[in-house]
């Protein structure tokens, strides 16, 4: 508890001595808007369009969303929810986790729920945004039961493909320039990425950076079946969809492949550990740390 506090201090600190304002006030909603139009007919709900406004309005418009998504997202936070795609007729639901194939396999499910859209050539944007929309908060009775799953993967190299999608290669909006009022920068080197995110708490920490087994809590309390699925065995996930005869696409992946050991040293790897040491132990991936620690005594 001591330990939680003292984090909560330091994430305090942090805010305080780097924040960024005024920021952005990036507009997700119109951005959604824009991206889907034409698919209005995969969103279980259809969404406002926001209304237009001058420039000035605009501003002030877009600056008081900046201060309410802090608190909506604070709010959220200390809420468990749900957060799967639900494939009615297979009754199969993938818990959805960021930097796991997740774009990938939001679209086979998102094909089987509406079979027209694979006509539409989405792109990763717009899955991403159609997966948003049409995520689950809650379980769903059925008389057959839903069989869950998730697909996890390495914590040490999903750390690292958050980083370059992100903060490296991306030239598209930069999606942390208004989480925690823009205390993480663009410009960030891989070391210092990693001590701001270590002072956040598990509970405030993005998708993306969350530990997987957190995407867990919510179904394993209510006695869900959950079968987990590691992204390194794609014999093992190619297998399981072949069941619902589904056919996991290739989608959103780097085409340049990195040796994702290079962005670490030895205290950056203890820093990632202490953030995933459950991850590690919960799916299997001892190993894998073992080998990347003993890497970095040889080269360094």
């Amino acid at each position: 508890m001591k330990a939680l506090f003292n984090q909560w201090i330091r994430l305090a600190w942090l805010i305080v001595a780097k924040r960024r304002l005024p920021a952005s006030a990036y507009d997700y909603e119109q951005a959604r808007t824009d991206a889907l139009k034409g698919f209005n007919q995969f969103c279980p709900k259809p969404f406002k369009t926001p209304a237009k406004s001058n420039q000035d309005e605009r501003a002030i418009i877009l600056y008081g969303k900046l201060l309410m998504g802090q608190a909506a997202f604070l709010k959220n936070s200390l809420t468990r929810k749900a957060g799967h795609l639900l494939v009615p007729g297979l009754n199969l639901a993938y818990i959805r986790n960021p930097k796991a194939a997740s774009t990938s396999i939001a679209f086979a499910m998102l094909k089987a729920i509406y079979t027209e859209l694979e006509k539409l050539e989405p792109s990763a944007e717009q899955i991403n945004f159609l997966s948003d929309v049409n995520l689950h908060k809650g379980l769903v009775k059925r008389e057959i039961p839903v069989q869950y799953f998730i697909v996890v993967r390495n914590p040490f190299e999903r750390l690292v493909s958050v980083y370059r999608d992100f903060f490296e290669t991306s030239s598209d909006h930069f999606i942390y320039d208004d989480y925690l009022f823009g205390i993480l920068k663009k410009d960030l080197a891989f070391p210092e990425f990693v001590n701001r995110i270590f002072l956040i708490p598990d509970i405030l920490k993005d998708q993306h950076l969350k530990p997987q087994h957190t995407f867990l809590a919510f179904y394993e309390k209510r006695n869900q079946n959950i079968k987990i699925l590691k992204l390194e065995n794609y014999q093992e996930i190619d297998a399981f969809f072949l069941q619902y005869k589904l056919k996991l696409p290739d989608i959103n992946k780097n085409p340049l492949q990195v040796d994702y050991r290079k962005y670490y040293d030895s205290t950056t790897l203890e820093k990632a550990f202490q953030m995933y040491a459950k991850d590690v132990q919960l799916f299997g991936y001892e190993e894998g740390y073992e080998n990347l620690k003993n890497h970095l005594k040889k080269i360094h």
